[in-house]
């Protein structure tokens, strides 16, 4: 096959899989220009799982690049999720010219009907040190993305300080989540989209399972995995407890330590369970798919 014929190939492949407008001099080579093959395998791996991106595009918009990361989370969240919100606060951050769409995935990067935005014009500061995006907002607010893909991090760099900033007032706006069915922005600490009414789950109803059954807040914010994790822990301490009940209502012997640790150690993990399921509550996932 001559060279034309495989450049012609690669075109058709590469139109293909994308499906979106992208700037494939940002997407597919490196800071100083050049096309790398592994670059290109990357970007694809990880643009094919966002073709729902097309919705939320505007005029004109193009995606420059996109990488891995985590959400923002504070110190004390990942303290309690003890180092647990490296798999499953994971997300996407796809660059446009723009736009940041900040995009929370499953742990294996997979769509949650989840998609938030970061307008350049709202950006006071923008920072890429280490494994670590540092945004300071016009409006005072500063968020961290955490665990940031070390395949971009250079590429980031270079193109955050191409990043001009054109809003002349102070903007009052920061990270902004979409309604994954009309698109328009959602009001935060809403359980429903001003727009077009689609529902979304709300922290009372993940607090209230998380509560009354094992690892009903997991399982409510699609999180079937620690799920699973906290149902069989919760339901074998409650098992333990009712049999301590039952023996003592029976004049049998328990040495009340057994008791108190068991239920200490249960109460810990609902008091854990509340927590994680009310912060992913945070990201807006809607009560039924749109």
């Amino acid at each position: 096959m001559t060279s034309n014929n495989q450049s012609q190939t690669v075109k058709l492949v590469r139109d293909k899989v994308f499906g979106l407008p992208v700037n494939r001099n940002t997407l597919l080579n490196n800071t100083n220009g050049t096309y790398r093959k592994k670059i290109e395998e990357r970007q694809r791996a990880l643009i094919v799982k966002i073709s729902f991106i097309k919705t939320f595009l505007n005029t004109g918009e193009v995606i420059q690049f996109l990488t891995t990361a985590c959400s923002p989370i504070n110190l004390w969240g990942q303290i309690l999720s003890g180092g647990l919100f490296i798999f499953f606060n994971r997300s996407l951050l796809v660059f446009t010219n723009q736009r940041v769409f900040h995009v929370p995935t499953t742990r294996k990067y997979g769509y949650r009907n989840c998609v938030a935005q970061i307008r350049y014009d709202d950006i006071e500061k923008i920072e890429a040190k280490g494994h670590c995006l540092a945004i300071t907002y016009k409006n005072s607010t500063q968020e961290t993305f955490l665990c940031l893909a070390r395949k971009e991090r250079k590429k980031i760099k270079r193109f955050i300080d191409t990043i001009v900033t054109r809003a002349k007032t102070k903007s009052k706006k920061d990270r902004t989540y979409l309604c994954p069915q009309c698109t328009h922005p959602v009001t935060p600490k809403t359980h429903r989209c001003a727009t077009c009414g689609l529902a979304f789950k709300s922290a009372r109803e993940s607090g209230r399972r998380a509560i009354l059954l094992p690892g009903g807040g997991y399982f409510y914010t699609h999180h079937p995995v620690l799920g699973t994790g906290a149902a069989v822990l919760e339901s074998s301490l409650l098992f333990v407890l009712g049999g301590l009940a039952f023996a003592t209502l029976n004049g049998i012997a328990v040495n009340p330590v057994l008791l108190v640790i068991a239920g200490a150690v249960l109460m810990s993990l609902k008091i854990l369970s509340i927590f994680h399921a009310k912060r992913f509550t945070l990201d807006l996932i809607p009560q039924q798919s749109p």
